[in-house]
């Protein structure tokens, strides 16, 4: 009666792993690249503004990708102004059936200006975000990203954004 028990309870534990596994994974194919932008808002701490961002990745498995950022903006009320901000980043996913949170980690470079100071700082970013599936292999997102922490003189390249964008899959 004992192995009975037991093997009901390893069938039952199998059954509620393997279930709730096959409704993370959906069933696109796993290798796929991508291209989009957005609008950012982006805030260094003494100030905010509006820009755009483009991005092209590859998505290396279902949970794995690799991707490169582009981002340029306007000028903050404190007249500084993003010149360029370019980053690559790894991308960690988890596919569900028309929806994928994602989180991201790797390497920026910023360039702001304050008119009078220009600023370039390297160092890591992360960031988290959710894609919605959109028909005809397109896509909506919203990221938060903590591009850059680095203590400057000059301009503060205290760097963080919130993206709205959308995108194409290949």
């Amino acid at each position: 009666m004992k192995h009975w028990i037991a093997a009901g309870g390893l069938l039952l534990s199998v059954l509620l792993v393997a279930a709730p596994a096959q409704a993370y994974y959906d069933d696109y194919s796993d290798v796929y690249r991508y291209a989009g932008g957005g609008l950012h808002m982006w805030n260094n701490g003494d100030g905010s503004a509006m820009g755009a961002k483009l991005h092209y990745g590859q998505q290396l498995d279902a949970f794995v990708g690799a991707e490169a950022q582009l981002g340029i903006a306007g000028s903050t009320e404190e007249e500084i102004t993003m010149d360029w901000l370019f980053g690559g980043y790894l991308r960690f996913t988890l596919p569900l059936n028309g929806f994928t949170p994602f989180a991201k980690v790797g390497l920026t470079s910023v360039s702001l200006n304050d008119g009078d100071t220009s600023t370039t700082d390297f160092g890591w970013g992360y960031g988290l975000g959710f894609e919605f599936d959109l028909p005809y292999s397109s896509y909506a997102s919203i990221e938060y990203m903590s591009y850059l922490t680095a203590d400057a003189e000059g301009v503060d390249t205290n760097l963080n954004a919130l993206t709205l964008g959308a995108g194409y899959k290949f």
